[in-house]
């Protein structure tokens, strides 16, 4: 209920709590029960209903709204836009299974599963074939790869009987002529009677002869020139005085009486080596060369798997000779290959170090196909494995030796100091095999 008053100098002054100002006339409409003063007297309620206070005066006026809010039926007095009316007919009446056989969803979803499927499958196909083609190039460098180191070896050794220049070359030399004479000794035999074979035994001998001087001509100059770059290498190093800043910065130079001892057991080792060689010249002759570079790839293979057992690097050539040839007889388990360049001497149980009674002599591919096996029981036939454990418990009564002194090696820790020194660390191989 909103009471009209116009304020002036003798209403009573009460603070402002709401109400309405006209903007033009400035009159204040305030809250009636809130801005009026006290009732002087009691009004009865009858007096209070009036009809000014319950009726309202209303006026008709006529307005055209907005076309966007147009929501009038169309009339002459009032435009309604038609343009996007649309006109909606009668159809015949369609039921809840013939609107979803319209829709087809079932058909929709399977065609989208048909699509989705056969972008798998072309993605699958795409990926495999990659693979494939990745798989067929690695395959093909590893070859390429394996054949280079194999060309490389034969070049290498080719090279070495050529210039031999170590005691391993001329080892090699003795062979190929103890080989070649045996090869034509055995050919005299069998197409001369023995008159003629005494001839041409004369005549190999004769050869031989030759090929011995020659051979021992080349140890002589090979062995001169080791001896000029010893001697050189000697008075540089050994015989050179120990120097330092002394006083100031002045430089003193001082000859130990170790180094003096240094000549002397250098001059003993040197007439110790004229020894060494006569001994071994009465011993039979083999090509150590091949069995030098099994025994380096074993070493090379065990210190990649972290593994520094003294065995390996207490076994030398002969050992590894004797265990290729005796035991092994010289070809693989396998395929009977008996093609030393191609074969190696692995483990033949991967989780335990390498020994001569934990080995198996395979070819390279061999070998490699050989430490993905988890169960050989499954892969080898049992006539095998008694083949391999018999020629492993061969080995182990043969090294039994050596097990003790690497028991006692071990134990005087001289093992760990060996291990230290650069001097002792195996040679690397050409060509790894694991």
């Amino acid at each position: 209920m909103v009471l009209v008053v116009e304020v002036e100098d003798r209403t009573i002054k009460k603070p402002y709590l709401g109400g309405w100002r006209h903007k033009i006339t400035g009159v204040q409409y305030l809250n009636a029960n809130s801005q009026t003063g006290p009732r002087q007297k009691r009004i009865p309620w009858n007096s209070q209903c009036t009809r000014p206070i319950q009726t309202v005066e209303t006026k008709t006026r006529f307005t055209e709204t907005p076309v966007h809010r147009a929501t009038q039926m169309w009339r002459e007095d009032c435009y309604v836009p038609n343009v996007s009316d649309k006109y909606v007919g009668p159809k015949p009446y369609e039921t809840y299974d013939e609107m979803q056989s319209k829709l087809d969803i079932e058909g929709k979803a399977t065609m989208i599963q048909k699509y989705y499927r056969a972008y798998r499958i072309a993605r699958f196909i795409k990926e495999s074939a990659a693979t494939y083609r990745q798989f067929v190039a690695d395959c093909k460098r590893h070859e390429e790869e394996r054949l280079l180191a194999y060309k490389r070896r034969h070049q290498h050794d080719i090279i070495r009987k050529t210039y031999p220049s170590s005691r391993f070359d001329f080892d090699m030399l003795y062979n190929l002529m103890d080989q070649w004479k045996h090869s034509q000794m055995k050919r005299v035999a069998g197409i001369f009677f023995k008159g003629a074979q005494r001839a041409a035994n004369v005549m190999l001998l004769n050869k031989s002869v030759d090929m011995l001087r020659e051979i021992d001509q080349l140890k002589q100059n090979v062995k001169t020139e080791f001896l000029e770059e010893k001697k050189i290498k000697f008075l540089t190093f050994h015989c050179a005085p120990i120097e330092w800043n002394g006083y100031k910065g002045k430089p003193t130079q001082m000859i130990t009486v170790k180094v003096q001892r240094a000549r002397e057991f250098k001059r003993l080792y040197d007439n110790l080596s004229s020894c060494e060689r006569l001994v071994e010249g009465k011993q039979a002759r083999i090509n150590f060369s091949l069995y030098t570079y099994l025994l380096n790839g074993i070493r090379e293979d065990e210190m990649k798997r972290n593994c520094f057992s003294s065995l390996i690097f207490i076994l030398r050539e002969p050992g590894i000779y004797h265990l290729i040839n005796n035991i092994w007889h010289g070809r693989s388990v396998i395929s009977e290959n008996d093609d030393l360049f191609k074969l190696r001497l692995g483990r033949f149980d991967i989780n335990i170090e390498w020994s001569p009674w934990n080995c198996i002599l395979l070819t390279e591919e061999e070998a490699e196909a050989h430490y993905y096996i988890k169960d050989f029981r499954t892969v080898y036939a049992q006539s095998l494995l008694e083949k391999i454990f018999l020629a492993q418990e061969q080995a182990k009564s043969h090294f039994r030796e050596l097990v003790v002194f690497e028991k006692h090696y071990r134990e005087s820790s001289r093992f760990y100091m060996v291990q230290k020194r650069k001097d002792y660390e195996a040679p690397k191989a050409i060509h790894s095999y694991a």
